[in-house]
């Protein structure tokens, strides 16, 4: 009998004749265990309400739509594998052309992805001051000192300006 009851999945037994502080103490174990799960099940339902906030937070960094003009026509797709990623792109119209760039910060998940952010404002940041790519470059090295090893960022990052310079990688 005790074979079968283990093969059928039981997790508690009782011999007889009953003893009454085994059976007190197999009651307070099965009454914890349900706390403990009920407290886990919560806790997942939080966690995956973060995540989902996550999502809307950096989906909420991407461009609202395409960029379009009498020169080009701009526009982009981001579709993850997991909730959040490390991966974004950005085009942002300049005075008299165009930047553009994608990222790709190292590594899954939640901490790619608030990297992510953040290096999406240091960008916007340093458009702000000097969209021209070597004056940027330095700007996104000062203001990314939050990258340690092993996490890294690359980016692809290219502007047009029609008056000053041509397309510059």
């Amino acid at each position: 009998k005790l074979y079968r009851s283990l093969v059928e999945g039981a997790y508690y037994f009782f011999f007889k004749p009953i003893d009454r502080q085994v059976l007190l103490a197999l009651v307070d174990r099965c009454l914890r265990l349900r706390r403990a799960q009920q407290e886990n099940i919560g806790h997942i339902k939080r966690l995956s309400a973060d995540l989902a906030q996550a999502a809307l937070f950096q989906k909420s960094l991407l461009p609202d739509g395409p960029l379009i003009n009498d020169h080009w026509h701009i526009e982009g797709r981001l579709r993850s594998c997991d909730a959040v990623s490390g991966d974004t792109f950005a085009y942002l119209p300049l005075k008299d052309g165009v930047a553009v760039s994608l990222s790709d910060v190292s590594g899954h998940g939640v901490r790619s992805a608030m990297f992510t952010g953040m290096l999406i404002f240091a960008l916007r940041s340093a458009l702000r001051v000097n969209p021209h790519p070597s004056e940027l470059l330095g700007a996104l090295r000062r203001e990314t000192d939050f990258f340690e090893p092993p996490h890294f960022a690359t980016m692809v990052y290219a502007c047009s300006d029609f008056c000053n310079f041509p397309v510059i990688f």
